[in-house]
């Protein structure tokens, strides 16, 4: 569902999920969401989520 590299994790979500995502973030105040997945980076407007490690 996305591209994994060593540091940058890369997630496309659809924007109803991406809410969520963001709402779930502010809400453990950026603990961890998946595995490998440290902090928020950025949660750009378009259909994605970067996070990095």
């Amino acid at each position: 569902m996305g591209f994994i590299s060593e540091r940058k994790v890369t997630i496309y979500l659809p924007a109803g999920m991406q809410k969520k995502l963001v709402t779930l973030a502010q809400k453990n105040k950026l603990k961890n969401l998946r595995k490998g997945i440290r902090r928020e980076e950025k949660l750009p407007e378009t259909m994605g989520a970067i996070v990095r490690e």
